[in-house]
């Protein structure tokens, strides 16, 4: 029975004879492997995503309005991926020499990945700065190696269209993609430095925590994961110019950034279970309701609390007691109790 296909007819392409066809299996078949992954993260993201609607109606529209953002950048994601693999395994299946020619699927992603990556890194660097005004500092230099990031996918963007041979392209552009991965998984490293910083000397909080708690909160809710793929990306990028080894780790670092992040929202606390207390006296003073709008969004962005920023937390009690005789009221005196957080929680 004869074999029909509607893909385009083998057509002998314009390639660079002094650089070798790169293979099947470390071109499509490694962008085929890292998209079966992602799309299998992408849907533990929306798990996440359904949990964070479920748990949380109750946060500020900002947030809600962010996240959502961030999941419909994801899903382009997954979608462009998906038509690249389209393209290259069913598209072009009897034209081999299709795997030389790029596709705007293929094209865009270091730009979506660009934007991903910096919806990921404001919500870190904002939890980070949070933390006290020394870790602000830090997160001001992740934000800014993100962006000298996202500048070179800019770059590896345009040259992507201007360029339509895949051998020339990554040739010339390996070196800036391993930089531009490099960059970001150093902007990772930092924010995952200064919160694992505090995690530590906050261990005493962890101590009766699983070791898969402990694994969550080390490694995926601080980025040190995403950080270390990234580094996995680059050195690739860089190993294998001619190759897609690198998008293996990269398609699925870009799903680890929605996981991580949702995985942060879904794990937070109550600022009584985490022993805050926004008010210790009774006068309602503008320090006071500034330091409820800084409690507000240290417990929206979940982030750990520094023992060396904040002083043992405490509790002000006022009692007030009102008895009636014959139909009048009369106040007894009134009483302040300050207990320390730790013995109240005792």
């Amino acid at each position: 029975m004869a074999v029909t296909s509607s893909a385009a007819p083998l057509q002998r392409l314009d390639y660079d004879e002094t650089l070798p066809l790169p293979s099947l299996s470390g071109t499509v078949g490694a962008y085929a492997l890292g998209t079966s992954a992602s799309l299998i993260l992408y849907g533990v993201s929306c798990l996440q995503f359904y949990r964070y609607g479920r748990l949380y109606p109750s946060d500020t529209f900002y947030l809600k309005a962010f996240v959502v953002t961030l999941m419909l950048w994801e899903t382009l994601h997954s979608v462009a991926t998906m038509h690249s693999c389209y393209y290259y395994l069913v598209t072009n299946y009897f034209n081999p020499l299709a795997l030389l020619d790029g596709v705007w699927s293929l094209n865009i992603q270091p730009v979506v990945s660009g934007v991903i990556s910096l919806f990921a890194f404001t919500f870190f660097a904002r939890r980070v700065s949070l933390i006290g005004a020394k870790s602000s500092v830090i997160a001001l230099a992740a934000i800014l190696l993100l962006l000298a990031s996202n500048v070179l996918t800019i770059v590896i963007t345009a040259k992507a269209f201007q360029i339509e041979n895949i051998q020339r392209f990554g040739e010339r552009t390996h070196k800036i993609a391993s930089a531009s991965l490099a960059l970001a998984a150093c902007a990772d490293y930092l924010l995952a430095a200064a919160l694992i910083a505090v995690l530590l000397r906050d261990r005493a909080n962890h101590t009766r925590a699983s070791w898969i708690e402990v694994a969550t909160t080390y490694i995926l809710n601080t980025g040190l994961l995403t950080g270390t793929l990234q580094w996995l990306a680059a050195i690739m990028s860089l190993r294998f110019p001619l190759e897609l080894y690198w998008a293996t780790f990269g398609l699925v670092t870009m799903k680890f950034r929605a996981i991580t992040l949702l995985s942060v929202l879904n794990s937070r606390k109550t600022m009584t279970s985490r022993g805050i207390t926004v008010f210790n006296n009774s006068t309602y003073t503008r320090n006071a309701i500034a330091r409820a709008h800084r409690l507000t969004a240290v417990e929206q962005f979940n982030v750990p609390r520094d023992p060396r920023e904040d002083g043992p937390p405490v509790i002000s009690i006022k009692v007030a007691a009102e008895t009636e005789v014959h139909g009048r009221s009369y106040a007894s005196s009134i009483t302040d109790i300050h207990n320390d957080m730790a013995k109240a929680e005792c």
